[in-house]
């Protein structure tokens, strides 16, 4: 497996043992070859062969960022294929729309609307019950007094505050159990789009070669010959590759897709970037994972939007409202999941307000 596409190993597996003899028209582009691999591979649920349980830990760790034994078995749930008919299709984005300048331009539109709002170099160390309110202390040393709070913070930040109000014991284990995952993004640039040939792909690729998935983050620039694409990392991916230099790491990545998609190597510009989001102090991780037990375990702390009245679901104790991805049912883990959950505890603040 070390020395060949996963996908293309897939392929083959199931040829032989389904007795699929189909043979791919060469002129036919990897990305339908691609999706031929995805529709068949669930068909049969009495392969010996491993390469369905390592594309599926592969997508754990992706969407995870940890290994399979630590993830809620309803997260692989949430990750197996979705079938349609005689069609299936392995976890892929349904990203439709991308932010011209990229996704900064979002805050930076909240903050210019918001102008003389914000504060800045404020970060909370303390929430003290004040009455039916609260008094803030931030590292600066200065203090203030509110009505309501809005908390919004990545629970390994959280636990760094010293929370001195009244919670339900369930969600201050909630708070102090419930992680972000381990992801990274290592971007490598390439003189051309050398990988949209035969022996290529076209999109995305999955991988056992210390990197769980690369995809194309140039597809969609047609008019550019230049390309870029991103290694994906998670779970004890991470720390594998969390010392050494960048450019060694990029390199290593690129040599050993070398004799996958021949000439990738020399097309590299050996131009690299990485992210550090589980070394970042403010966010310490990528994405909310939940270990087995906790999604059940802490539903009753995740909005859930419904015309329903008794269906609906806030996240809030008394005057104190709680909000981030990691509170979100329908989308956590997401971007929406931040901004629904955002919308809705504003929601909240608004209704008691008006009262």
């Amino acid at each position: 497996m070390a020395h060949t596409p996963l996908f293309r190993l897939l392929t083959r597996a199931l040829q032989k043992a389904q007795g699929l003899n189909r043979q791919h028209d060469p002129d036919d582009p990897p990305r339908s070859r691609r999706r031929w691999t995805r529709r068949r591979f669930v068909k049969s649920d009495k392969l010996t062969v491993p390469f369905i349980r390592t594309l599926i830990e592969l997508t754990i760790r992706t969407e995870y960022g940890v290994e399979p034994e630590e993830s809620s078995a309803l997260q692989l749930l949430f990750n197996l294929p979705s079938v349609e008919d005689e069609d299936a299709t392995l976890l892929s984005s349904d990203e439709a729309f991308l932010v011209e300048g990229g996704n900064s331009k979002i805050i930076e539109g909240l903050a210019d609307a918001l102008s003389g709002q914000i504060q800045t170099q404020k970060r909370l160390t303390r929430l003290q019950s004040n009455g039916s309110g609260f008094r803030l202390t931030f590292g600066n040393g200065s203090t203030v007094s509110a009505d309501y709070v809005i908390l919004a913070i990545p629970f390994p930040l959280l636990r760094q505050v010293n929370l001195q109000v009244n919670l339900p014991a369930t969600l201050r284990r909630c708070i102090q159990e419930v992680n972000l995952g381990s992801n990274e993004k290592l971007f490598a640039g390439f003189h051309n789009k050398i990988w949209r040939q035969e022996n290529g792909f076209a999109g995305e690729a999955w991988s056992d070669l210390g990197f769980s998935a690369t995809w194309d983050d140039t597809d969609r620039q047609g008019d550019r010959p230049e390309g870029v694409l991103t290694f994906y990392l998670g779970g004890d991916e991470v720390a594998a590759t969390r010392t050494g230099l960048i450019d060694w790491q990029g390199k290593r990545f690129v040599s050993q897709i070398d004799p996958l998609i021949p000439g990738i190597a020399a097309a590299s510009t050996n131009r690299f970037l990485r992210t550090r989001w589980t070394q970042d102090r403010l966010i310490g991780g990528g994405y909310t994972t939940f270990k087995p037990g906790q999604y059940t375990e802490f539903s009753e702390f995740r909005y859930i939007e419904s015309d329903d009245p008794e269906e609906s679901q806030n996240v809030a104790v008394g005057n104190l409202v709680f909000a981030g991805e990691q509170f979100s049912d329908e989308f956590y883990g997401f971007m929406n999941g931040a901004a629904q959950t955002g919308r809705l505890a504003a929601q909240v603040v608004l209704n008691a307000v008006l009262v």
